[in-house]
């Protein structure tokens, strides 16, 4: 099935901008979803408002570096997506493509991570993200849950690692980690997450789908690159042991759906 109409929450965001940016440029008709998601009762009649679409595409969640795996927001979005989920059940949507993230995964096992591995909810955001999914996966719902990696790009919030790295550096300043730097990442650029949700909306797409670049890199090179870039001086501190050492995406299922990443840094 072919993408003619779809409505995006979340449409504004950093992801979000990409995706819509996406689908217009294939030619598909997007609705942004807009208004307050937290009030579930005027939530249910503005999703019954309109004819359903091809596919619906849920982005919008608690997203600030710093606050969202901790922020009670977590919660009331989970709330919000239920209404949505008991939505797209009533009217037969053929389609929900929802974000999940790499922070669902436990990470207790060595190599790329598939999406059969096990996870944990380590973060009140985790929790939240595992509790629609579980009740996503007791549906017949045709939905794919995309766990996005590290994106990175244009649009990106401040206080995110490239654009603070960037941003600190262009100062005249010293950007200083708090870690060794040896910690390896798999980050992918907004671009190609745009186009991996795209190929989540197909009908064949499994139901958990992994999107990154399928390749690892330290943030010691990651910072030294900018560092060479940019101008300026990156010091290292002590590896931050209680983070896993490297998170990187098994991409098999999303390159199966004819997706390739396009952009390297």
């Amino acid at each position: 099935m072919s993408l003619k109409r779809v409505v995006v929450t979340g449409a504004s965001g950093f992801i979000g901008r990409a995706l819509v940016a996406e689908l217009e440029a294939q030619g598909v008709e997007v609705e942004r979803f807009s208004g307050d998601l937290f009030e579930t009762e005027s939530l249910g009649k503005r999703l019954r408002s309109f004819e359903p679409p091809d596919a619906f595409f849920h982005l919008a969640w608690v997203a600030t570096p710093g606050k969202y795996l901790e922020s009670e927001d977590n919660v009331r979005h989970v709330e919000a997506t239920l209404e949505i989920v008991r939505w797209a059940r009533e009217v037969k949507l053929p389609k929900l493509v929802m974000t999940g993230s790499c922070i669902e995964y436990a990470f207790d096992q060595p190599g790329p991570v598939r999406e059969d591995a096990r996870t944990q909810a380590r973060s009140l955001y985790a929790r939240s993200k595992l509790i629609v999914l579980e009740v996503l996966e007791r549906s017949d719902l045709p939905f794919t849950w995309a766990r996005i990696f590290y994106p990175y790009g244009p649009g990106e919030h401040p206080e995110r690692l490239f654009p603070k790295l960037r941003s600190t550096l262009a100062r005249g300043e010293t950007f200083r980690m708090n870690s060794d730097g040896s910690h390896v990442r798999d980050f992918v650029h907004v671009e190609d997450v745009a186009r991996a949700l795209v190929a989540c909306a197909r009908p064949d797409a499994p139901r958990i789908v992994n999107i990154g670049s399928g390749e690892g890199v330290t943030l010691r090179e990651i910072a030294l690159s900018i560092a060479r870039e940019v101008g300026g001086e990156v010091t290292f501190g002590d590896a931050a042991l209680t983070e896993p050492p490297s998170i990187v995406a098994d991409v098999s299922r999303l390159r199966a759906l004819g997706w390739e990443r396009l952009n390297r840094r």
